[in-house]
């Protein structure tokens, strides 16, 4: 909380140099720039596609998210999605800088957009020659704020806030501590990923087909990875579950309402439960990493059955209880009966049998299944003994 606290100061002394009015909150601060209102949010952990999607979900507005342990790449993809701006140590460390200079009389201005050059937790590093070599990006306005004598006010208000800071909660700002510390704490993710992206390179994909149309995926082997968490990576396979989508029509009159319907079900073919239809494409066949494994299972529901619960499911949604009362002699009598249509009023237009992929990760001592079309959790246990479905 320290270093939460230390970065909201800053974010005040800041907008107070630019002269925007701001006003803060315990986790937050909130600043008018150019007639529009900026919601600035610290985090002191890494941000995956979890964390970030949890805080999209918490605020509303334009908004803008630093954390000083960098980003995924998942983040990075969800942000451009949801319009959040994303920003990392070295784009704090730079706006600081510029604020100092504004305050020096030099012209600056606040920059609040995600930074063209990004730290990722999950790459921080590029591959030449089979080494590893520091992506570094250093703004050179920064550069050139410690260079001679007329800095000397900038070099000793970004050295008393590195003290400040560091004091405080631990976070240092220096580049070469920063480097090695986001290198421990993308090891993990690496270590899951290494051998995935190494066969990949050799391989790149391969085509998948099924016994029916495929609805497309827009979440990759990757993102699913990070969406789950899991440290320890025993295996990834992509399942393609076996749906029915049927079209029907239900025309009944009920009780001098008449009811003329059409509308659609989704309805899993192996555990018979239904569900929403997903918002995807279908397509004949999907490209996969070549590392992924790919089960494919049949349907056991079987045509009959399928028009049975189809039909069950209808008469179940149309359904109504209508109540009537009757005086004989001295007695009240109720009653009370269903009206539903008739399986003759029911007319399923078309079906088709259709495959949802689904990713399947397991670790060492835990597993998890995500939705590869909207990147939800379907079921899974996160820890020993937690298990959410």
């Amino acid at each position: 909380m320290a270093s939460k606290n230390k970065i909201l100061d800053l974010f005040e002394e800041v907008f107070g140099i630019y002269g925007y009015e701001s006003h803060r909150f315990d986790d937050e601060i909130n600043c008018f720039i150019e007639d529009s209102e900026w919601i600035f949010i610290p985090v002191e952990t890494k941000i995956d596609y979890r964390v970030l999607s949890s805080i999209h979900s918490k605020y509303e507005g334009n908004m803008v998210v630093i954390s000083v342990l960098d980003f995924s790449e998942g983040a990075y993809e969800l942000s451009k999605e949801l319009d959040v701006h994303l920003w990392d140590r070295q784009k704090l460390e730079r706006e600081i800088g510029k604020a100092v200079l504004c305050e020096m009389g030099i012209d600056a201005s606040l920059d609040i957009s995600t930074p063209n050059r990004f730290s990722l937790i999950e790459m921080p590093y590029k591959r030449e020659n089979n080494q590893f070599h520091n992506n570094k990006h250093v703004d050179e306005s920064m550069n050139s704020s410690k260079e001679g004598t007329s800095n000397t006010k900038t070099k000793d208000f970004t050295e008393n806030k590195k003290d400040s800071i560091k004091s405080d909660s631990g976070f240092d700002f220096d580049l070469e501590e920063r480097l090695s510390s986001s290198k421990s704490q993308s090891n993990d993710v690496k270590n899951n990923t290494t051998e995935l992206e190494e066969k990949s390179s050799k391989k790149n994909t391969r085509e998948i087909k099924a016994k029916g149309p495929i609805l497309e995926p827009k979440i990759s082997n990757k993102d699913a990875l990070q969406i789950s968490g899991i440290d320890n990576l025993d295996s990834i396979v992509l399942e393609l579950i076996p749906y029915y989508i049927i079209d029907f029509t239900c025309k009944f009159d009920r009780e001098g309402e008449s009811i003329d319907d059409d509308g659609e079900y989704f309805i899993n073919a192996t555990t018979k439960e239904f569900g929403e239809v997903p918002d995807a494409q279908l397509t004949e066949s999907i490209e996969i990493d070549s590392v992924v494994s790919v089960d494919i299972s049949s349907p056991t529901l079987t045509e009959d059955e399928m028009y049975s619960k189809v039909k069950e499911k209808i008469k179940e949604t149309y359904t109504i209880n209508k109540k009537s009362s009757e005086m004989k002699r001295e007695s009240i009598i109720f009653d009370q009966k269903e009206i539903y249509p008739k399986s003759d009023e029911i007319d399923i237009i078309d079906y088709k049998l259709v495959f949802h992929p689904v990713w399947n990760i397991r670790g060492d001592t835990n597993k998890i299944k995500i939705d590869s079309i909207d990147g939800s959790i379907i079921s899974g246990r996160v820890d020993e003994g937690v298990e959410f479905i």
